[in-house]
Formats: structure tokens, C-alpha cells, sequence
């Protein structure tokens, strides 16, 4: 089914734009819980509810809820996002509703704007408060690709994060992790397998190499 990947398509057109596995958790977060499996197109198509605030953010991807950008090495804030505030959010139905009148047209050509991701780990931590979540734009380049920021949970009760990746696998790390892998070649934090979530917790990022065309991560600060 490419009904997400036609959906990250047309909400990107339309505004221009060896491995180890850490267990290192906050268990009593997820007690009864799993802290990994699948995700399925079905939880990816319900995953908001209709009137869910959706704001398209100008890196590519979009945000539902608050997060506050900050610098890794100054600690000073650099930007705020709120879908919940914002004017120029829309709705995740309203997302849908246009998606799905785009797949019915008999001339849809899906656009090929893929936007390579960061060549080197970044520099800019992204703070996700509780109940926020982002989805990247695709990633595309050859070699390894980094996204372009950190995330953390802040205003939550525990520092957990869940960690999608999407049409491919990927790593999860932090940024010593993300250097030492760009230098050495050899990837060094969590790996994540393609379709499928993990909950970590800490500040990490997430980073790909040879991307699959259509590879994206979703990270939410979500029980």
C-alpha cells in the first residue's frame, strides 16, 4: 500500500519544499507495554485524530503538538513551533481529504522533490513536548545521510522517546555516536528496522545510509 508515501509526497509538493541494539530504558514508562514492533499503514493512515492540528514546518516535515528548537553547543533557543497555536496549521482530516482527491485523479504524477539529508551529524537539538510528534521529510544522497536534528522529551515525565523509520531501516544515536560513524564508517548506536518502532530514551538522531528513495523517520514524545 503507498498511500503514506503518496501522502508525504503531496504535503511536501504543496509547500515547495557493525550495529548494537540499547536496551537503555525507562521501563516504568511502558510497564505491560512493548518498547518495540511493526508499524502498519493502517496505525500510520489513524495515527491523528481528524481534527488533529498539523503544522508543515519549513525543513520539509510536520509537527502535531509543541517543540522548541535549541542550539546543542549554546543551549539557546533558536526556534518555536506550536500546531496547537499556530495560524497557519491545518488538520490532519483536512491532510487526508486532499490526499485522497489526489489519488483519485486519473492524472496524478507523484513528485519526485526529494531533498538529500545532512551529509554530517547535526548541531541543533529539537525538544518535543509530551504528546508532540514530527515526521521528516524523505531523505535521498548516497553514503551516510543524517537528519538534520536531535530530539528529546521535555515537559514529560521520563526522557522516552518512540522512533519510527519508514521504507527502510536505519540507526538511532547520539551525537558522539553519529560522529564516530561518519569517521569510522561503521555504525555505532540503535539499529531500527524498516516499518517498525523503538522506544529510546536520551538525545539522539537518526541517520541512514544509501537511504532507499521515500525514507523518513516519525518521532513522537507519545505513550
Amino acid at each position: 500500500m503507498k498511500w503514506t508515501k503518496f501522502l508525504l509526497l503531496s504535503i511536501f509538493a504543496s509547500v515547495g519544499l557493525c550495529m548494537s541494539v540499547s536496551k537503555d530504558v525507562h521501563a516504568a514508562e511502558r510497564i505491560g507495554k512493548p518498547l518495540s514492533g511493526p508499524v502498519t499503514q493502517e496505525e500510520i493512515y489513524n495515527r491523528y485524530s481528524d481534527d488533529a492540528s498539523i503544522l508543515l514546518i519549513p525543513d520539509g516535515g510536520f509537527l502535531h503538538g509543541e517543540m522548541i528548537e535549541t542550539s546543542a553547543i549554546t543551549g539557546e533557543v533558536v526556534a518555536y513551533y506550536n500546531s496547537e497555536t499556530d495560524s497557519s496549521a491545518t488538520t490532519w482530516g483536512k491532510l487526508k481529504d486532499k490526499m485522497d482527491q489526489v489519488l483519485e485523479s486519473d492524472d496524478f504524477v507523484a513528485p519526485l522533490n526529494l531533498q538529500p539529508r545532512r551529509a554530517t551529524p547535526p548541531s541543533t537539538v529539537r525538544g518535543l513536548s509530551y504528546g508532540a510528534s514530527y515526521t521528516s521529510d524523505y531523505f535521498s544522497g548516497s553514503g551516510w545521510r543524517f537528519a538534520g536534528y536531535l530530539f528529546k522529551a521535555i515537559n514529560s515525565a521520563g526522557p522516552l522517546l518512540r522512533w519510527e523509520s519508514h521504507n527502510d531501516g536505519g540507526v538511532i544515536g547520539t551525537e558522539t555516536q553519529a560522529w564516530n560513524t561518519l569517521d569510522s564508517g561503521f555504525a555505532e548506536g540503535t539499529l531500527i528496522n524498516k516499518n517498525a518502532y523503538l522506544y529510546l530514551n536520551g538525545t539522539q538522531c537518526y541517520f541512514n545510509h544509501n537511504p532507499q528513495n521515500g525514507t523518513y523517520y516519525w518521532v513522537g514524545n507519545v505513550d
